[in-house]
């Protein structure tokens, strides 16, 4: 069963790295590492005559983590030690061409006949329009994670529940699908699911891998979306997590939520532990339009009558 399901994955990267191949990546870059060890324990060295594109010079990096250290950090060691054979993820770098965002990253590892790591295969460069467009049930991996989430969500494909989950995972924040874990995914669509029957004030978090950002999705009721308010978001949620915002992304449709994408970049890479909740507490109450703030505060001050009436005025 072992090595039927190692098939599967490894039959997953193939066609995974055949799409990317077929007009759905922009290769910008790419370098081999080689590996002797394993876990947290695990050397690397650059393979020189590897380099190509934009790393070519074996002095750019793409992760603070590979500058001048002969290890990996614990975090990525821990990938290495893993089972999953690719990662996906973002450099800390942006692009100078296509379009100006941070560079995708997509880590393959090489094994051994013994199946131990001995390698670690980087390409760099961004996903194209193709890729964004098509219907994540239909790309590699993605269809494999959706179908996993969704068996496990317990609903029935053609309820009117499950139709409403398969519509959030086509518009659900693409970059995210790719590196969020089935965990966190599972827990964050059931909980956009619930907001469609109730819309209310929410908060999601994921934690990059090497712990370099936080990724938050915001939702809040549509009439209460503005500009003034997604800034606000972006000094709690980085107030927070002792972050600096890196990059933001709204979504207005017909849903009458409005859906804000937050990154907040780490220095310290020293992530806090946070309440969802109270930072939920705390947008709900910035979003909270000013005449509703005054309505309640004439209402602790007068009676139910009078502070209708001085709210009219």
């Amino acid at each position: 069963k072992a090595d039927a399901k190692a098939k599967d994955e490894q039959k997953e990267v193939l066609d995974f790295l055949n799409f990317l191949a077929d007009k759905n990546f922009m290769y910008l870059g790419f370098r081999e590492y080689m590996i002797s060890g394993s876990g947290r324990k695990a050397k690397v060295r650059l393979n020189q005559k590897s380099n190509l594109g934009l790393l070519r010079d074996s002095d750019r990096t793409v992760f603070e983590d590979y500058k001048n250290k002969n290890n990996f950090p614990p975090e990525t060691a821990e990938f290495l030690a893993r089972q999953d054979l690719l990662i996906v993820t973002k450099t800390n770098n942006r692009s100078s061409v296509h379009r100006s965002v941070h560079m995708d990253a997509i880590g393959v590892k090489k094994l051994d006949k013994e199946g131990r790591v001995i390698g670690l295969q980087l390409f760099i460069g961004l996903f194209t329009a193709s890729a964004y467009s098509q219907s994540p049930k239909n790309i590699p991996l993605l269809r494999n994670k959706i179908k996993d989430v969704f068996s496990k969500s317990q609903l029935k494909l053609n309820s009117h529940d499950g139709k409403a989950l398969e519509s959030i995972f086509e518009s659900y924040p693409r970059d995210e699908l790719f590196q969020v874990s089935e965990e966190n995914l599972l827990k964050t669509v059931m909980g956009i699911l619930y907001l469609q029957k109730r819309p209310k004030v929410a908060f999601f978090v994921r934690t990059d891998i090497f712990k370099r950002y936080v990724s938050c999705l915001v939702f809040l009721p549509r009439e209460l979306f503005t500009t003034a308010v997604r800034r606000q978001c972006q000094d709690i949620i980085s107030r927070a997590f002792v972050g600096v915002p890196a990059a933001f992304f709204s979504q207005l449709g017909d849903s009458p939520l409005a859906r804000v994408h937050l990154i907040i970049k780490i220095p310290s890479r020293q992530i806090p532990k946070i309440d969802p909740r109270k930072i939920e507490k705390e947008i709900a109450i910035v979003a909270r339009p000013w005449e509703d703030k005054v309505a309640s505060a004439l209402a602790q001050v007068h009676d139910e009558a009078t502070s209708l009436k001085l709210v009219e005025r």
